[in-house]
């Protein structure tokens, strides 16, 4: 693209040569003559960079020789250029020859079906939306439009996928709930009746798996981000725009509200309503309700600023308890 092109695309005002051309993105260090680099704040230097254009936030002083793309919010920038330089594997609209598609599909135009793929019937697959190999669509399944499913993605009957939903490879959605009757010596199974519900704009990370509700819905809100190794328990509500870094736990009945960031190894225990805004630490569980905008750490989690002190308290407790013991030393 030429750099206009990329100005136009992110906003940016344009100082220097529009007509130079892009064909990569790079950090400054390791660019070429025809990358496009990132600057994120103006402490940030290009001296030593070979590219000849380059994102910068406002009020960046000019450099020679460089075009500068002027814009807000960088980061926001260099993710929009993430999306315009991936690199995509090639989609042919239609069916493998090696799927097995059920007669009662309805598969809209543009979409793909890849090789080994198994749809069963009266399950719907979207305009535009791409099943790479071996994925499993179970029947009455629901597919929107421009989906991307990645190998080895198991779609549970019932499940409902809205627009732009990518799936990373090995996920499961909608499998059976982990519920059973601990109070019987049996353990008997309670059967998951329910379905998942993914609305628009969600992505979910490779090895995740979604449960299925006991009765009525699990739902994932529209343009949350769920990491991998991430699993969800049945009848759990997530809200929109919510981060799950990875490896989270949420046991069943869960309740998520908007914009909530969980970091690595976070778990929520079941019936817990965690509120708007709410940031969960990395490995803190979370076992009560938590209010809107709270920041929270630790077992079981705390509000962030006294759980942190504690944590420095204790850092520096065998200091304190040698230095009690050298003052109340008796000399002869």
């Amino acid at each position: 693209m030429k750099a206009l092109e990329l100005a136009e695309k992110l906003g940016a005002r344009l100082i220097g040569d529009p007509s130079l051309d892009v064909t990569g993105l790079a950090d400054p260090a390791s660019a070429t003559a025809d990358d496009i680099v990132v600057i994120f704040s103006s402490s940030n230097g290009l001296a030593n960079t070979q590219a000849k254009v380059a994102v910068v936030p406002q009020g960046y002083q000019n450099v020679q020789d460089i075009t500068l793309l002027y814009v807000d919010e960088p980061r926001t920038a260099f993710a929009t250029l993430t999306s315009l330089f991936r690199p995509q594997a090639p989609v042919h609209p239609g069916i493998h020859l090696s799927a097995q598609v059920a007669p009662a599909v309805e598969v809209a135009f543009a979409a793909s079906i890849g090789p080994l793929c198994v749809v069963e019937s009266h399950a719907r697959i979207g305009p535009e939306t791409v099943l790479r190999a071996n994925v499993f669509v179970g029947e009455g399944a629901q597919i929107g439009r421009d989906c991307l499913l990645h190998p080895g993605v198991v779609l549970y009957p019932g499940t409902c996928l809205g627009d732009h939903v990518t799936i990373h490879a090995n996920s499961t959605i909608g499998l059976d709930g982990f519920a059973f009757v601990t109070e019987h010596p049996d353990h008997p199974k309670v059967h998951s009746l329910g379905r998942v519900v993914i609305e628009d704009d969600v992505e979910i990370g490779a090895g995740s798996g979604i449960q299925r509700a006991t009765l009525g819905e699990t739902r994932i809100g529209r343009g949350t981000k769920i990491g991998s190794q991430v699993e969800i328990g049945h009848n759990c509500r997530l809200g929109q725009y919510c981060l799950l870094a990875g490896k989270n736990g949420l046991a069943g009945s869960v309740t998520l509200g908007d914009r909530v960031f969980m970091g690595v190894g976070a778990s929520v225990r079941d019936h817990v309503t965690v509120g708007n805004h709410v940031k969960v630490m990395m490995s803190s569980t979370v076992t009560h309700d938590i209010a809107d905008n709270e920041v929270v750490l630790g077992f079981p989690a705390q509000p962030h600023e006294p759980e942190k002190n504690r944590y420095k308290a204790l850092s520096r407790l065998a200091e304190q308890a040698d230095d009690l013991l050298r003052s109340h030393e008796v000399h002869p």
